[in-house]
């Protein structure tokens, strides 16, 4: 109030100087203590409702314009808490949230108006639809206009409606387009994630055309092998016709010559008769006999002749037809053997892999072997060197010759053995120095046959070649992309049978991918499994050889080795700056002890588990809720609602009984106290969608040991291309940390699954757990993802079960980009 008399200068003056005068007073906001501002949140008083999500219209805002007017704005609908909106003094439906002409009539308005969150909003609910009835057109219409304007959660939405096809014309393409949008990635970020979802109009069809014309090729040989036939068929067809032509113009000329013989006959008689008299009838009548007879051999000489030109005409066509069935033949022969060539190269390159597996095997004998004879040949020195101390103490004292004479037999019989086992490891020595080099022969051949294999059958259509990387252990190894001699080494434990899970890309199609010689098929998004011989000591090596080979036939080899004294840990990481991700925030959910539901046996160790890995390995501040009812649950995530902001992380993990109406992917979370035929006091999954959205962390992901409705195409989560080196990687983990993601990653049960290997988790724990403690690294969730899925489909098998765990974005949660939930180790 005082600067209200001071001169105007001073007025402009003054208020730039506190300014200077607050901001050097400013001080650092403390840093966020979620952990106790939850379990606050929860033990205080209130009504679960209160927490439910809404449609919420506010009332108008009271403006003055001038000094003489005020008015009122028109009511402003938000997406809110009820308690928000009733504090607010805002209006909503109380009895039906999800009627669909209520909430509609809230944001349609605002929608026309031109706002891009009202336009958003209208079209999630023409997309959930009234009774479950979508109009999945107008869904589209609106998801366009405010994807148009900006909003990435429209473009996600627009992006799922064309993949799927629903209200507009299916077209994944323009779907991938619409993913990329929202992502607001650069090119060179793109262009390091998968192609499963990266818009490229020409390779669909390019890749039908390189497999027609694989197909083709063998079509080819066939067509030529019938060709020939057919040729060879005429070609005895003409020939039989010829003979007979032949022979009909043997007959017709023999014919002819015998009628040239009775012409010259009647002739010579003509000429004898006429010269007695020409008035002979005699003569008369043999000169009409030579005229039909002339006429006769006029006729035999034109047949004669069309038999010749028949037989020239076929000996013309066989010659051509011969000469036609010689081009096929060498084209034929030409073709089979470039093939028999490639398969010959491959054969090679197997059966070199393969031997060098075989050596490997043998060389780790060997290097066991001389590892026992080099410290039995070092027992036998240090007795030796022992026993001549002791004969040295003895020869100091006179009355000691007798035992003096023993410990000289002993040394002797030590020397002779000493030698011998010297002459042993040098054996030994040299036979693990040549199986070395018989290895780096076999490797050096190995690598000339893969390149002459490259060389003698690449098709290059314009696509890149394969690429491989590992999964599972998780490990830093990101090579992949060529051949390469110096190998990784990846820790795992003696005398445990080895599983090695990886992942293939593949732009344009798989032909074969092979471990150690032996042909591995992955699945539909490139995944394989496949399983390696045990340790059995701490100075063995198991060396692996991954081969990918696609239909363009370019390879892609990923060597790397199994040993028990490799570390998990990424090189140079303790220098890496970790800031960029974030804040990360855990609840953690374990219900065991229902009052009307089935009991649970391990959900409470379970959750009791996944936070303290969270907590001590992973720095997240976790709140965990135990034997949890939906109101601790509803209050939980309103307080994340209210204190996070987009530089948090938040994991939310429920392991507990769940409830999935299949017809409708609609799931709930079943509290401890809710009952069995009353679903008022259960966890709607919609519901808990509805409040992700309104949370301010970058990235939330939810993990289910139970289940989780409402998911979207996968298409729309990021996927890193295999084979990025660890720089790349990091570098566009970083980028995608930035991005607002929505997940969620499912046990693919309703309730956990107990481990009937008595290890007191659910086998989605026990893998969850297992893989989180093997990293040591930075993890994306999507990596983290089908590590666990590995674990999870192998364990239930071996129980006659068949669990399949999930992994998608979340629909209508707020995912808005190709990012993922990243998880950074303490100490990586």
């Amino acid at each position: 109030m005082t600067f209200l008399s001071v001169k105007s200068t001073a007025r402009i003056i003054l208020p730039a100087v506190m300014v200077g005068l607050l901001s050097s007073c400013k001080t650092e906001a403390p840093p966020l203590d979620s952990s106790s501002s939850v379990a606050s949140a929860v033990s205080a008083p209130g009504n679960s409702d209160d927490y439910e999500v809404v449609d919420c219209l506010l009332p108008g805002q009271i403006r003055q314009l001038g000094t003489m007017s005020t008015y009122v704005t028109e009511r402003r609908p938000v997406r809110t808490t009820r308690e928000d909106c009733a504090i607010r003094g805002g209006e909503y439906v109380a009895a039906d949230r999800a009627d669909y002409r209520s909430a509609l009539k809230i944001w349609l308005g605002e929608a026309e108006k031109g706002s891009a969150e009202a336009q958003y909003y209208a079209a999630t609910i023409y997309e959930r639809g009234q009774g479950g009835i979508p109009d999945y057109d107008q869904a589209a219409k609106w998801y366009r206009k405010s994807a148009d304007q900006g909003d990435k959660r429209a473009a996600i939405g627009l992006g799922r409606l064309y993949e799927q096809g629903l209200g507009v014309a299916k077209d994944p393409s323009e779907a991938s387009k619409w993913f990329a949008r929202a992502s607001g990635l650069s090119e060179s970020a793109l262009s390091g994630l998968a192609r499963t979802w990266q818009p490229d109009g020409q390779a669909a069809k390019r890749i039908e055309e390189l497999e027609r014309a694989v197909v083709g090729k063998d079509q080819e040989i066939k067509k030529l092998s019938s060709e020939v036939q057919r040729v060879n068929g005429d070609v005895v067809v003409l020939r039989l016709e010829l003979n007979d032509r032949v022979a009909q113009a043997q007959q017709a000329r023999a014919k002819l010559q015998q009628r040239e013989q009775q012409s010259d006959r009647l002739q010579t008689e003509l000429t004898a008769l006429k010269g007695k008299s020409e008035k002979d009838p005699q003569a008369v009548a043999l000169e009409r006999r030579l005229q039909i007879l002339a006429s006769s051999m006029t006729q035999d000489r034109t047949r004669l002749a069309e038999r010749d030109s028949e037989v020239l005409q076929l000996q013309g066509r066989i010659k051509l037809l011969e000469k036609n069935a010689g081009r096929i033949q060498v084209l034929e022969h030409t073709v089979a053997a470039k093939d028999r060539e490639t398969q010959a190269l491959r054969a090679k390159l197997t059966a070199a892999n393969q031997n060098l597996v075989q050596l490997s095997s043998q060389l780790a004998e060997r290097e066991q072997i001389a590892s026992d004879q080099e410290r039995k040949s070092r027992e036998i020195e240090e007795r030796y060197d022992q026993a001549r101390i002791e004969l040295e103490q003895l020869r100091a004292n006179p009355d000691q010759a007798a035992a003096m004479t023993k410990y000289e037999d002993t040394i002797r019989v030590l020397q002779q053995d000493m030698g011998q086992a010297r002459r042993e490891t040098d054996d030994r020595t040299r036979e693990v120095t040549l199986l070395r080099e018989k290895i780096a022969s076999l490797e050096a051949e190995a690598e000339k046959q893969a390149k002459a294999l490259q060389v003698a059958s690449v098709t290059d259509l314009g696509f890149d070649g394969p690429s491989l990387e590992i999964i599972d252990p998780p490990t830093a190894l990101h090579r992949g992309i060529q051949v390469t001699t110096d190998q990784t080494a990846i820790a795992v434990r003696i005398n445990a049978r080895q599983s090695i899970t990886g992942r293939v890309l593949a732009p344009a199609g798989l032909r074969t991918l092979t471990v150690n010689g032996v042909p591995v098929t992955p699945n539909a998004d490139g995944v394989f499994t496949t399983s390696l011989p045990a340790l059995r000591s701490g100075h063995e090596d198991v060396d692996v050889q991954i081969l990918a080979v696609d239909i363009q036939n370019k390879l892609a080899t990923l060597k790397f080795s199994l040993n028990s004294r490799a570390s998990g840990k990424a090189a140079g990481a303790a220098d890496t700056d970790f800031t960029a991700f974030g804040r990360y925030h855990a609840l953690v959910i374990g219900n065991d002890h229902y009052q009307h539901w089935p009991q649970l046996m391990n959900a409470i160790s379970d959750a009791t588990a996944v936070a303290h890995v969270l907590k001590a390995h992973y720095g997240f501040q976790v709140t965990l809720l135990t034997d949890a009812t939906r109101a601790q649950i509803m209050k939980a995530l309103n307080q994340y609602r209210k204190i996070l902001t987009e530089k948090d992380n938040l994991l939310i993990y429920y392991a507990g009984h769940g409830h999935l109406d299949q017809g409708i992917d609609r799931g709930y979370w079943i509290p401890v106290d809710a009952e069995t035929h009353d679903n008022s006091e259960w966890v709607l999954l919609p519901g808990i969608t509805d409040m992700l959205q309104l949370i301010s962390a970058k990235h939330v992901m939810v993990v289910a040991d139970s289940c989780f409705g409402g998911k979207l195409t996968r298409a729309s989560l990021a996927q890193l291309k295999p084979g990025l080196t660890d720089e790349a990687r990091f570098d566009l983990l970083k980028t995608l940390a930035q991005k607002r993601v929505r997940t969620a990653m499912t046990s693919g049960g309703v309730q956990p699954v107990l481990d009937a290997g008595g290890s007191g988790h659910s086998v989605f724990a026990e893998a969850f757990l297992g893989v989180l403690e093997d990293n040591g690294s930075v993890l994306e969730a999507e990596r983290l993802f089908w590590a666990v899925r590995t674990r999870v489909v192998s364990t239930s098998q071996k129980l006659n079960a068949e669990q399949i765990p999930t992994y998608d974005p979340i629909h209508m949660a707020g995912h808005e980009s190709l990012g993922d939930f990243i998880f950074v180790r303490h100490g990586s």
